[in-house]
């Protein structure tokens, strides 16, 4: 029996009553895959304890958020805030981790901001979102990346400040993010491509290239909704990026996977990209290309978990695809949110689906639908919206039809 560490130090059995438990009849075998990275989650922590460090505690931090009660999503953040420290920050995600972005993400499952005041007070939130893209504009040495996401880590302050009422820090990191905004803006937008491209070129210097990263500067709301929109139409154009977004369901095939088998290419850094972009297109609602994009690069990664060769370590960033664009794209609950107590759903598809045991903040809810109605069982109420559609969830059992 797998056993991890609980956010007080405690050691917990691996247990499906601790995590949430999707439900898929359209496909059961994606809820099996879920499972199995569940599993490689949980040793990972048993190896680790709450020493997770670098990248890797971020990542996991992005899984344990589904269990904040059981596996130690903030000790995980702050062995990477930690490693920063030393030095040893970088991780295989590159420097600077979005830690800030991280920490956004966790609070709308905790809703904790005796959390976020401790950060803000020794300073470990807002340190990072002041360092470096400070080059001049037009300096092509300043790789677009680095703004993008030093742009996301001043928004996520600035968001998370403002919920604990410390305006001037709010302030502060809202003006940061207008100026990286701007000169990403300035430097990497091309409005013939509609798209971001290094003004370096490309690895020849030969051309200015499009870059898969440009997708952190859309989810850090850099670009207009008319430049989201030109965005969204790239990553579904099936000739882009073609190594992140592997098209099944779209026809546009893709090395190996005719095999049954996930080609050695698309290892976890590529996995990682698909999912930024994934998140960005969310963020700007479209959310049926979200969706689309996360189902195929699902069943990608499902083919190698059936014959036993899908890439990826015993860490978060391996669970990205098969527990968080599961839940958050494919079942559809893209928007959980703690302090607000409201869940969004997209239910695009037909047939018995949903989630069981969702926990965020207080409420610990089962949210599932078929065709005719959807059924929901919660310890406290909350808001569910539905495809646009309000619900005022009441304890107990309710029927929204």
């Amino acid at each position: 029996m797998l056993v991890s560490p609980r956010a007080d130090g405690q050691r917990v059995q691996f247990d499906r009553d601790l995590l949430p438990q999707p439900v898929f009849h359209p496909y059961p075998g994606l809820v099996d895959f879920y499972w199995d990275a569940w599993q490689r989650v949980w040793a990972r922590a048993r190896e680790s304890g709450n020493a997770t460090t670098g990248g890797d505690g971020a990542f996991m931090a992005l899984a344990y958020k589904y269990a904040p009660a059981s596996l130690p999503a903030a000790a995980a953040l702050d062995g990477a805030y930690a490693a920063e420290v030393e030095g040893a920050g970088a991780g295989r995600a590159g420097n600077p981790l979005p830690l800030e972005w991280v920490e956004e993400e966790l609070f709308r499952f905790t809703a904790d901001r005796a959390r976020l005041r401790a950060l803000l007070d020794d300073g470990r939130l807002s340190r990072r979102a002041f360092a470096g893209a400070d080059a001049p504009a037009g300096d092509a040495t300043v790789a677009g990346e680095l703004v993008a996401r030093q742009a996301l880590s001043a928004l996520s302050v600035s968001r998370l400040a403002g919920v604990i009422d410390r305006r001037e820090v709010a302030r502060a990191y809202q003006k940061r993010h207008r100026d990286l905004k701007a000169m990403m803006n300035k430097v990497y937008w091309d409005g013939t491509e509609g798209f971001y491209l290094d003004p370096a070129g490309d690895a020849a210097g030969s051309a200015r290239a499009r870059m898969i990263s440009a997708y952190w500067a859309m989810l850090a709301e850099i670009p207009s909704a008319a430049q989201g929109r030109r965005m969204a139409a790239v990553a579904m154009d099936t000739s882009a990026f073609r190594e992140e977004f592997p098209r099944v369901t779209a026809g546009g095939g893709f090395p190996g996977f005719a095999a049954g088998g996930v080609d050695e290419g698309h290892d976890d850094g590529r996995a990682l990209a698909a999912y930024i972009a994934i998140k960005a297109l969310e963020r700007y609602g479209h959310l049926r290309e979200a969706e689309e994009l996360a189902y195929d690069l699902l069943l990608y990664r499902y083919a190698g978990f059936v014959n036993g060769d899908a890439p990826g370590e015993e860490d978060g960033l391996s669970a990205l695809v098969p527990v968080a664009l599961f839940i958050e794209n494919v079942l559809g609950f893209h928007r959980v949110d703690a302090n607000a107590r409201v869940v969004e759903w997209r239910r695009a598809r037909g047939g018995l689906y949903g989630i069981k045991n969702l926990s965020f903040g207080e409420v610990i809810t089962d949210i599932v639908g078929d065709d005719h109605a959807i059924q929901v069982e919660t310890n406290e109420p909350f808001t569910l919206i539905v495809n646009g559609k309000t619900h005022v969830v009441r304890r107990g059992s309710n029927t929204f039809r």
